[in-house]
């Protein structure tokens, strides 16, 4: 069973520190059940584990808390269970969340988690990748196009009397487009052919999991193509763009390369095609 203390270091949780029985229980049959869950300890409180987050995988699917309790003489544990695929229609008792189940019973928790611990279905997990790339390169292209703008208004009059031919590209004007115009179109129209890439489903995404698995999104047929820790398992097209980009700025995007945004995981648009840059 794999454990991670996460931020709870050695020096700053102790030597001593174990967790809770009915916690680890709870955790010992859901990876007997579902070998590929692992741990990363949440709560510690008074040399003791109470909570952890459970992964199935690289995907975070939930947490699981215990409380202890003694009424009227009688100890017992209470096990908390939350998940974003948990709906219910009302707040659980003291939590302002409705994606949470609690029970006392070993077996219902157990029950609980199996149903929604499970790992989310390829289908599902790549069009959440591609919805979310979108969006932010939608936003991208909305900056870069905002920034152009402010340019073009900052200098009406002068664009406007050298399009129409009443007079020369005036000096000034010449020095603007050297210093700032000229890189704030090119950024625009980069980033308008890297979307017009990734609207016509010409490249694949990438989103770069916190266990250092790749998980590679066909754009074809919108399903997840490859899960893996080597980027030398992409084609070599491929692997050359995602080394560009791991290089570049955020939100930098490249004629023919694609661009990369920080989302925690990182995500990757990779144009199609063989690799061209200009210098």
């Amino acid at each position: 069973m794999k454990i991670d203390y996460g931020n709870h270091t050695a020096s700053s949780v102790g030597s001593h520190v174990t967790i809770a029985p009915s916690l680890e229980t709870l955790m010992r049959e859901l990876h007997h059940r579902m070998p590929r869950i692992s741990y990363v300890v949440q709560n510690i409180a008074q040399l003791e584990v109470y909570g952890v987050v459970v992964f199935h995988d690289y995907e975070r699917v939930g947490t699981i808390t215990i409380e202890h309790h003694h009424v009227e003489g009688v100890k017992f544990d209470s096990y908390t269970i939350k998940s974003d695929r948990i709906q219910t229609k009302r707040k659980a008792k003291g939590s302002s969340s409705k994606n949470i189940k609690q029970t006392k019973h070993f077996k219902n928790a157990v029950k609980i988690a199996m149903d929604v611990f499970k790992r989310t279905e390829p289908s599902a997990i790549a069009a959440k990748i591609v919805t979310e790339i979108g969006g932010d390169i939608q936003n991208m292209v909305n900056n870069a196009g905002s920034q152009a703008s402010v340019f073009v208004r900052g200098h009406h009059e002068t664009i406007l009397s050298y399009l129409t031919g009443a007079s020369p590209m005036s000096a000034e004007l010449t020095e603007a487009m050297k210093t700032d115009g000229q890189a704030k179109y090119d950024n625009y129209r980069i980033a308008k052919a890297v979307q017009h890439s990734f609207t016509s489903n010409y490249g694949v995404c990438i989103r770069t999991e916190k266990d250092g698995t790749i998980t590679v999104v066909d754009m074809n047929d919108m399903n997840v193509r490859m899960e893996t820790t080597s980027t030398y398992d992409l084609p070599t097209n491929f692997q050359e763009k995602f080394a560009i980009l791991k290089i570049m700025e955020y939100k930098q995007p490249i004629e023919h390369v694609g661009v990369k945004f920080e989302e925690s995981p990182d995500l990757y648009f990779l144009v199609g095609g063989e690799t061209i840059t200009t210098c």
